[in-house]
């Protein structure tokens, strides 16, 4: 049982740090989507930033599936 625990926690761990890395990524986009636009209003480059997200969603393919994982598989 204690396996279990161990291993819950080292997922959530990585999960927080994948958040975490993830936020970072957009502040740092912002930062630079405010440097490349320095006369832009707030909107624009609230705009642009969501545009380079779903750029950079869409590179990894519209057919990303996470991997099966058997013990959550519908398929019995």
């Amino acid at each position: 049982m204690i396996r279990k625990a161990d291993d819950n926690q080292a997922a959530a761990a990585r999960m927080e740090l994948a958040w975490e890395l993830y936020e970072a990524g957009v502040e740092i986009a912002s930062h630079r989507i405010a440097r490349q636009l320095p006369d832009a209003d707030a909107q624009t480059r609230a705009q642009r930033l969501r545009d380079e997200l779903d750029r950079t969603n869409a590179a990894h393919g519209p057919d990303l599936q996470p991997p099966a994982c058997p013990r959550f598989s519908t398929n019995s």
